[in-house]
Formats: structure tokens, sequence, C-alpha cells
């Protein structure tokens, strides 16, 4: 049996239903301050006897002023069923059951024989009795003859919620009414819930007051010692080395302290000849092994403390240390879903480290029942992971959204682009759960160039590009639609930048961006998906015609905010740029002219170029020419030069001009 998925509502930021997907291995990732911490709060607060709710985890829209002194007045009026209206925080725990898990272990969860494949733990934290709230809150106000001592039933509530209010516990399954009341102390039973949080103090300072791995190392053995069956038995495993140093103590304080010794039994303690006084060694097991077990490191023959590591080194061990320490609470407590939360593992840790920490917390959890769930901010421990395990917290108007990645993957329409995103994933950054906005490119040549457009950008535009949290992803034309659904889901602001790429004949042959050339028309995937003509045939003299406006290239609905540009004509041309080189040509013909000498990719490929597209001689020179033959020839130009070397070569100079249809693009996405 499993836990498929957690679901809240009503705690902290959550208002609205929030549903975690839960995996033996599970990742919460998203920008700052989208309350990532409240699953591991809330599971905690409901599932352990540790931490108790408090008026601030209530979601700030369920007690407002107005609406809990409202609950008062409804109740002075006489309306009746106003319990289930007073403000609740709500945990829905959803269970897999396969066919060979022992029922037995669960059993009070059923409340019948069949259909019990999946189980819905509820936990809710409500008011018990609203006759009591209300009535106590009068007999309070009551006590006071002046007016102006009395509070409000808002007040009230809030000094005193947490004497009316309790957890409870039912059983139930999808789309029944039915709840099975569980005992409190069952449900603590079934689930052992272990944190590591963000805050390790780990340090690389040598300072031994904190010996932050011995101290861990410490609790190790205290753990081990409190919950083992039979491995370790109370301290005889140091008893034997304790005796032999015990021994040779007292061999020394016999002879060091024998002067002292014979005068305080002769002139103090003669009273009595039984009476003897002596001076022994006498241990403490526990506080000789807390304050003389250090962890230390060990080069050759030299021993080097713990803070001779570094924070990173560090860090990791501490997490593993705490890990084994929980391994033994497992044993002990028997519980059937263990649970451990970790968060910011990446503190201190270089990215190769990163990379690797989730194979190692694999490794360790591969032969237990262990489920983990991670908190992070690091794009390398994403790419370790798989996409399924991926649930992206955001703030939406309404408060906390969770996004699962397996929801998505598992709609029928991205069936088989699993195997592309985890790929594309493996290979390229994951900062795109971090990002405000992200950049789809088509290739090199504007990985190269984008940077120097955001500065162009910047010295004519009030909203800086360059303040703002974007994410730049090279996917080129064939795969970008693909990712432009996966950023509409997770609810992120995007500016795809791609190629028209004309095309002509059934064979789909490259061709300049002449409308001229009859049946002209775009093969671009990302463009015509966008379109809703992925099936169809797109013809550029439709493009012109329809798309544009920015508006006619835009989508914004609920979960949609989004901008696709591609080259353009300027002014009604029936002839402009297929790709963003051939664009650049035509926009800045009057500068590539002035700088053409300091230009070597279009120096080199000019002069090969002897026929143009239709198959006519051509004889251009660098010296000779004109920036109407370098518009006339741009796609023969482009077909000749290395894209990259061109790029170079242009961010090396200044006074070019960004292509309209990229500004336009920036303009879109700076708002």
């Amino acid at each position: 049996m499993r836990i498929y998925s957690i679901d809240f509502k009503n705690y902290r930021k959550s208002v609205d239903k929030c549903t975690l997907s839960i995996n033996k291995q599970t990742l919460i990732v998203g920008k700052n301050n989208t309350s990532k911490t409240s699953v591991v709060e809330i599971m905690t607060k409901f599932l352990t006897n540790t931490s108790s709710f408090k008026i601030s985890d209530f979601n700030y829209k369920i007690i407002k002023k107005s609406f809990v002194n409202d609950l008062y007045d409804k109740y002075k009026s006489g309306e009746k069923e106003l319990l289930f209206k007073f403000p609740f925080i709500e945990m829905n725990i959803s269970l897999e059951i396969d066919k060979e898990d022992n029922l037995a272990s669960i059993k009070d969860l059923l409340y019948e024989f069949d259909n019990n494949e999946k189980i819905i733990i509820k936990c809710i934290y409500s008011l018990d009795k609203i006759e009591k709230i209300f009535s106590e809150f009068e007999l309070y106000n009551e006590k006071f003859e002046d007016g102006k001592d009395k509070i409000d039933f808002y007040e009230f509530f809030l000094r005193n919620f947490y004497n009316y209010y309790s957890k409870k516990f039912y059983s139930t399954k999808p789309e029944s009414d039915y709840l099975n009341e569980i005992e409190l102390n069952y449900i603590y039973g079934l689930f052992n819930i272990f944190t590591i949080s963000a805050q390790r103090e780990v340090d690389d300072t040598s300072d031994n007051e904190k010996m932050t791995l011995s101290n861990a190392i410490w609790k190790f053995y205290q753990e081990k010692k409190k919950k083992s069956t039979g491995d370790l038995n109370s301290d005889d495993l140091f008893r034997e080395a304790i005796e032999d140093i015990k021994e040779k103590l007292d061999d020394t304080y016999a002879k060091y302290f024998s002067d002292l010794i014979n005068v305080l039994n002769e002139e103090i303690v003669n009273d009595d000849k039984n009476k003897k006084l002596n001076i022994v060694s006498d241990f403490d097991i526990e506080n000789l092994l807390k304050k003389n077990s250090k962890v230390k490191y060990f080069f050759e023959d030299i021993a080097l403390s713990e803070s001779s590591n570094g924070l990173g080194y560090s860090n990791l061990l501490y997490i593993y240390i705490q890990i084994e320490s929980f391994k033994f609470d497992i044993k002990s407590k028997n519980a059937v879903f263990n649970i451990v939360f970790l968060e910011e593992p990446e503190s201190h840790l270089h990215p190769q480290m990163q990379s690797v920490f989730l194979y190692k917390i694999n490794k360790m959890f591969q032969d237990s029942d262990i489920c983990s769930i991670i908190s992070t901010h690091s794009s390398y421990i994403l790419q370790s992971s798989d996409i399924n395990n991926i649930n992206y917290f955001l703030n939406g108007e309404n408060g906390l959204i969770i996004k699962s990645l397996r929801d998505f993957i598992e709609k029928e329409e991205y069936s088989g682009l699993k195997n592309i995103i985890d790929k594309y994933f493996i290979l390229n950054t994951c900062d795109l759960f971090f990002a405000d906005k992200v950049i789809f490119l088509e290739g090199m040549a504007e990985r190269i160039m984008l940077p120097y457009f955001f500065a162009k950008y910047d010295l004519e535009n009030k909203e800086k590009l360059s303040s703002q949290h974007i994410t730049i992803f090279e996917v080129g034309g064939r795969h970008a639609y693909i990712f432009q659904d996966l950023v509409n889901f997770l609810e992120i602001k995007s500016l795809t930048i791609t190629d028209l790429d004309s095309v002509v004949g059934t064979h789909n042959k490259s061709c300049p961006c002449d409308l001229s050339i009859k049946d002209l028309k775009t093969t671009n995937p990302t463009i015509k998906n966008w379109f809703g003509y992925k099936d169809k045939k797109l013809f550029i003299t439709e493009i012109k015609d329809k798309y544009l406006t920015i508006t006619s290239r835009e989508k914004i609905s609920d979960i949609e905010n989004s901008f696709i540009t591609f080259q353009l004509p300027i002014n009604e041309e029936t002839k402009w740029g297929r790709t963003l080189e051939e664009q650049f040509l035509i926009e800045n013909d009057e500068w590539i002219i002035e700088h053409i000498g300091k230009l070597d990719s279009l120096s080199d490929a000019i002069p090969k170029i002897k026929k143009d597209y239709s198959g006519n001689d051509v004889n251009l020179t660098i010296a000779t020419l004109t920036k109407e033959q370098l518009c006339q020839y741009c796609y023969e130009i482009i077909q000749e030069i290395e894209k990259s070397s061109f790029s170079l070569d242009i961010i090396s100079l200044d006074g070019w001009e960004v292509p309209k249809y990229i500004m336009e693009g920036l303009q879109w996405l700076a708002k």
C-alpha cells in the first residue's frame, strides 16, 4: 500500500484544495514564499502529538473579523446549522491498496469487505460544540459592567479558539459520503514522521562548543540504545573498555593521592573502624560518551576536528546521520507509513554534489518503505529526479496552488512525450521551476545574441528585463510547443521566439520568404500548433493576413499567458526574412554595408554565392555590395554562413538595431 496524494485546504495560504502527488520520492519546488513548508507543517500538526494548531494556521480569508462576528449575529437571530460554517482546517490522505497488501495493518480504516482499493484518511481540525463557545463568550462579557471592557466575538475567538477545537479523524472512500470515525492514537501509530529542517547548524569554524556532527553522533547512539531490540544491551558494549580504564585510574589515584587519603582517614574519618575514605574513578557512561565522542578526520597520522571540513561535506554527513537515526525509530514504532521531510538539502553543496544527492538518498532508502518528501531550490537536484516526482508550488490569486507534474504527464495528449521531457531536463537546466518568466528560443544564434538584445531593450525602456527573473530555454522549433504546454500548465508567463521557416512544394523544400513563390508555407511545428494547424497546411499569406498584430499572437486565459513572435513584414513587404539572421540583415542593411569589412562571417560567405534560389547567376563582391543586393540575396547569403560565427561578429560591434519582431516580444514580456 502507498500514499498516492495528500490534499489540504484552509491552511495558511491554501483556501482552496491543494493536492500534492506522492511517490516514494517526492520533490517540492517553487519560487520563494510559496508555502513549500505547508505540507510538512500540516502533516506534523495532524499526525503527531508534538505540535498543535495556532490561529495563524487558519487561512486569513476564513477568519476575517466580519465573517467571525457574523457567525455570532446569525446565532442570536436563531439561524441553525452554524457548526459547519465555522473556520476549519482539513487534510485528506489518499491511499492505494494492492491485493497482496496485509489489510490487518490498517484494519481500523476498513468498514466494509469490498472496494478497499482506495481509502481516504480525512483529518479535520474543527469546532466541537457551537453552544459552548457562544455561551462562554456571553458569560465572559457579563463580568464587565462597563461596556468598554467587553470584547466582540471575533476577539474572544482569537484568544480562546483552541479550547473549543479538536482534531478529528475518519476513513472514507472516493465519491462516498460515509465517514468512519478513527481514534486519534491509532492515527498517531499509523504514521511515523521525521523532519530534517533547512536550519541545520553545521559550520566550518573552530568552535568546539558546536561540534554539530559529534552531537548528531551522540543522538544517534541514544536512539540506537533506546530503540534497539537486542543487538545493543544497555551499556554492555562499552562496559569492558570502561572497566579497564577505571582499574588503571584507580591505581593512579591510589598512588597520587595516597598522602592525602591517609591524613583524611586518620584525622577525619576515624570515628568508625568500618568506614574508610578512598578516591576512585566513577563514570557515567552517557556523559562520558557525550563529552568524549568526537568526529575526527584523519590524514595519515594527523587527526583534524570536524570544523576542518567544508560546510557542504558536513551538511551531507549530518543529513545521513539523521536518516540512519530515523531508521532505528522505524524499527521501534512499527508504523505503516514512514515519511522523511527534507528541506533544502542543497545547502552548502556544490553543483556536482547536488546532482548526485538524490542518487545517494535513493540508495539509502532502496530496501526500505521510507517515503521521502524533499523541498529544494536546486535545479541540479531536479535534473536527477523523475519528472513524475515534481510538485510545483505557486501563489495564485486565491492563495496557494500546487501543480503536480505527474498530472501533466498522465494527460492523454502527452502520453508519448514523457521521454522527451525527461531527457531534455537531464541535458538542460530546470530553472523553469524557479523563474517568473520564460523565453523559448529557436537556436544558437538567438542564445548568443539575446543578452545583448536585453541590454539594448533596457536602454530604451522603463521596464528593465535585467531586473526580472527570466529563464531562457533553447528548445528549437520542433519541440517548443511541448514546453509551451508545460509552462501554461505551470502558469508561467512565456515568450516563444522562433523562425518562420518558409518552405515550398510537396517535399517542403527550404526557400526564401517571398510571396511571389506560389503556395509558400511554414513547417515550423511550434507556429502551426500555436494557431491550431497541427495537421493542416499553414500558408505564409494566411500568416501575413491574420497574425501581424500582437494580440493575434497572444494567448491569455485563466491558465495561459503567452506570446509567440517570428519574422514578419514591417511595411507590407512581399519578401522578408525566414530566420533571425536573414531578418537581421534586412533591418540593419545600412549598418551591415558600413561594417562589412569587420564582419568576417559575411565577408567569407558573400563571394561564395554564384546562383540565387531560382538558379540565376549571381556575382557579388564585398567592395561593390549594395543594401538592395544584401536584402535581395539575404536567403542565399545566410545559407553560406556559420550562424554562431555570424552572431559573435555582430555582438562584437555596436550600432545595430534589434529586429522588430524580437523587440515586440521583449516589450510584451517585460510588462
